[in-house]
């Protein structure tokens, strides 16, 4: 079906994703095609295999489901919602506030976040469509 086909990270570098490459998903074993935009078609988890942007998704939910370190996804455009890289929904935002006291004046963002387990997190960042980092709430605010 593709003339390569990659499994791996390894496998990926110095490989041009045009023409007819595919790539291995490790979560439902699919063989889909790279993207040759912006985006690949797929994510990296830290052992190096490659999941498509559906099982990323699955992940990123069970990783927010214990709870326990902190997590690195994107704030809405809107403000309203965080998402992981291919825009799965993660949470809602709640109590959301920007300020300027960032280096050299730059916009921090502060906010709390309701996952779609119901669970609370509070969240800090560069603001609206811009990576942040949640980190778990004991309680709820």
């Amino acid at each position: 079906m593709f003339t390569t086909l990659i499994r791996t990270q390894a496998e990926s570098r110095n490989l041009v994703h045009r023409g007819n490459v595919g790539f291995e998903c490790a979560s439902c074993w699919l063989h889909l095609p790279t993207g040759d935009g912006i985006g690949t078609g797929y994510g990296v988890d830290r052992a190096g295999r490659l999941h498509c942007y559906a099982c990323c998704t699955k992940l990123d939910l069970e990783a927010m489901r214990k709870h326990e370190e902190p997590f690195h996804c994107y704030v809405a455009q809107d403000g309203r919602s965080v998402s992981n890289w291919p825009g799965g929904r993660l949470g809602e935002i709640r109590n959301y506030g920007e300020s300027r006291a960032g280096w050299n004046g730059s916009t921090v963002a502060r906010f709390r976040v309701r996952d779609v387990h119901g669970r609370w997190w509070t969240g800090w960042g560069a603001g609206r469509g811009m990576v942040c980092t949640l980190r778990p709430m004991k309680g709820a605010p």
